[in-house]
């Protein structure tokens, strides 16, 4: 387990946002203290949550900074390109996720598996993946609820709501050190939802680099409806319309139970 607290329609793909040679993820400000045991966080400073952090950023190898969401004590919702290469799925040890909006996370949760939705083919359709941390995130955080039948819950013209890492990217220096950084911050963005399929959804969402993986929550009930797969920003001089299209997390019932049983044997071990 490795669950460390840490100091201080022309629609292109998102994709997750990554950092140029001279710079490198936050994640490396972290102390990993392999002589310490685990401490799942139970000695998180009290407040240190705020309501957002359900939404977390997704760290996947060289594919840099996605945005994932926390449906369960140890599983995180992400987009499933994020955690593909050229190989195929991403192997565990690859993948891990940062908690916090700021600049700097608080804290940092390794995979135990990756667990793809079943019939993705490089489009929006089915493009979610579950991750099974290595450890049970704090109940302090918040959990977001899925949506599991949007023909009955989700209709065309309602707002939506969604959340990501996806802007307000800059590289900087760490405090003290010659060692740049790459930052982000979580971004709250409204819409109305456009149309939606049995395997996916559009909403009049902007979308940034970094934001794939971000959870498409129904504004009304609070549930994460879809995961942010393709999208785009909004155009002044061509007036096209800010679009984001999620894949619909009701459409990947398989993978949502092979994340529970996988998250039921780390309850065990």
């Amino acid at each position: 387990m490795r669950l460390i607290a840490l100091a201080g329609l022309s629609v292109v793909v998102v994709g997750c946002a990554t950092a140029g040679p001279a710079t490198r993820s936050l994640s490396f400000a972290a102390q990993l203290e392999d002589d310490e045991p685990d401490t799942h966080l139970l000695d998180l400073p009290a407040g240190k949550s705020q309501s957002g952090d359900s939404v977390v950023r997704v760290v996947a190898g060289k594919n840099g900074i996605c945005s994932g969401v926390l449906v369960d004590d140890a599983i995180v919702l992400t987009a499933q390109h994020c955690v593909t290469d050229e190989r195929g799925t991403m192997s565990p040890a690859l993948v891990y996720v940062e908690l916090g909006s700021d600049a700097l996370p608080w804290g940092r949760a390794g995979a135990r598996r990756v667990i793809p939705c079943d019939g993705w083919e490089g489009t929006a359709n089915f493009d979610v993946a579950a991750l099974v941390l290595e450890a049970r995130i704090p109940k302090e955080v918040p959990r977001l609820s899925i949506a599991w039948n949007l023909h009955t819950t989700l209709q065309q013209g309602v707002d939506v709501e969604a959340m990501g890492f996806g802007a307000n990217m800059h590289a900087g220096l760490l405090p003290d050190s010659d060692i740049r950084v790459w930052s982000s911050h979580r971004v709250d963005r409204w819409g109305t939802l456009q149309w939606q399929s049995d395997d996916a959804l559009g909403a009049e969402l902007s979308s940034r680099g970094g934001d794939s993986g971000s959870p498409i929550v129904s504004v009304a009930t609070g549930e994460v409806v879809a995961i942010t797969a393709l999208g785009r920003e909004g155009d002044v001089d061509t007036h096209a319309a800010p679009l984001t299209v999620g894949a619909r997390v009701d459409a990947c019932l398989p993978m949502l139970a092979a994340a529970r049983n996988a998250e039921m044997l780390l309850v065990r071990q």
